[in-house]
C-alpha cells in the first residue's frame, strides 16, 4: 500500500484479497483496456479503492 496526500493506493495483491478476484484478473482487464483506473510508479501498478468501487458500480449488470 502507498499513501499519498491521505489517499490509499493498493497493489493488485491487496485488491485481489479485498474483492475476491485473482491478480491475473486485474492484469488481464488492464491489458484488454477494461480495468478500473490505475496508476504506475517505478514499475508497480496501483489502484485506489474509490476508483475500483466506482468501476464495479458502473459495470454491474442486472441479470433476469
Amino acid at each position: 500500500m502507498l499513501i499519498l496526500d491521505g489517499v490509499k493506493y493498493l497493489v493488485e495483491k491487496e485488491l485481489s484479497a479485498k474483492y475476491g478476484l485473482s491478480v491475473h484478473w486485474f492484469r488481464k482487464a488492464r491489458y484488454e483496456g477494461k480495468s478500473p483506473k490505475y496508476y504506475k510508479l517505478n514499475g508497480k501498478v496501483y489502484y485506489t479503492e474509490e476508483n475500483v468501487d466506482k468501476w464495479f458500480k458502473d459495470n454491474l449488470k442486472t441479470m433476469q
